[in-house]
């Protein structure tokens, strides 16, 4: 059980076309949520023999209950300092239910000191029930605000395999694997019953090479292909307020953003490492501010964006001083 508070005041001004402030918005607002979170695993493990050949599995389920409420009071005053209207009051609920379920069996067979592999298949289900209710004051009583509200239901099925390949010889260690993965998703918003569905599969390969030239010297050259799905939050369309002109707000039709990366490295006794690495990605995920012009509101939400190229450095150092003792030194620079 993880509850928690805050509350928080904001003024927003409104200028005029000669930049002069027209009017002031002063918002409180009170933000709480209390959520039950419950996991269980099952696992198994079976050793066939004793140079390492092993298969495991297994089963974890989740289930995570949230409560939040968000409470907004907004007075509105003019340039003279004088009130217009009434006190805005917005009182809303998210209930919100998610459940995961995840299976996986993984198998390791060594066909000698110098030779392995290592395969498996993963599947997960994620049922996700959100719900947000908004109520506004008015000055004959509260009532339901429909167009504040939302409920979203989110389904995900991801299907994967993978197989890796690890060899030794020599002063070589060769590594080399494939993953895909199948995903199946469908998000709907009840209101206004509209839904999407996304079904891609994916391959993700990986290889990585360590020569060591002596005892004390190593050198690495690795490359991957990795994937960064949206947080299921930011796939759900409802409206959270930060104040009576500021909301935040999910974006059903993000995508996933992949990413390709390369690392070269250099160890020297075991003690200082330093990498080179470069990154691009693709569909970059970048929370933005947007400005809708019609109800002058500002709200925040993330899209996608084409390409992000990234290059880095960075050295570390380990050392044992004492036999209590470990310093590491760590930095980096990227552009």
């Amino acid at each position: 059980i993880n509850p928690w508070k805050n509350w928080q005041q904001s003024t927003s001004y409104v200028r005029d076309v000669d930049h002069e402030v027209s009017s002031a918005f002063i918002s409180d607002a009170f933000n709480s949520n209390k959520s039950n979170n419950i996991t269980t695993n099952l696992n198994y493990k079976h050793s066939f023999d004793s140079t390492g050949w092993e298969i495991s599995t297994d089963l974890d389920y989740g289930y995570y209950k949230s409560s939040g409420k968000n409470f907004l009071s907004t007075e509105i005053f003019n340039a003279d300092n004088s009130k217009r209207g009434n006190t805005i009051l917005l009182d809303g609920l998210f209930p919100s239910i998610t459940k995961i379920y995840t299976g996986k069996v993984d198998y390791v067979h060594p066909f000698s000191k110098d030779l392995k592999l290592e395969t498996g298949l993963k599947t997960s289900f994620v049922d996700i029930d959100n719900d947000v209710v908004y109520k506004r004051d008015t000055s004959t009583g509260w009532f339901f605000d429909e167009g504040r509200s939302n409920h979203f239901i989110y389904k995900e099925n991801v299907n994967a395999a993978y197989a890796i390949l690890s060899v030794t010889i020599k002063k070589w260690e060769l590594t080399g694997g494939l993953r895909m993965e199948n995903t199946n998703a469908r998000g709907t918003q009840v209101k206004g019953d509209s839904a999407f569905t996304r079904n891609y599969t994916s391959l993700f390969p990986n290889a990585a090479m360590e020569y060591t030239v002596n005892d004390k010297n190593q050198l690495g050259l690795s490359y991957s292909r990795r994937i960064r799905r949206p947080d299921y939050n930011d796939l759900n369309p409802f409206v959270f307020f930060l104040d009576s002109l500021t909301y935040g707000q999910g974006n059903p039709y993000l995508q996933p953003q992949f990413s390709n990366n390369i690392e070269l490295s250099y160890t020297y006794n075991r003690f200082l490492t330093t990498t080179v690495n470069y990154t691009q990605t693709d569909d970059v995920i970048t929370e933005i501010l947007k400005q809708n012009t019609d109800k002058k509101t500002i709200f925040q939400t993330k899209e996608n964006f084409s390409k992000m190229r990234q290059w880095g450095l960075t050295v570390t150092a380990n050392k044992q001083i004492l036999k209590w003792w470990n310093m590491n030194i760590y930095g980096n620079i990227f552009s």
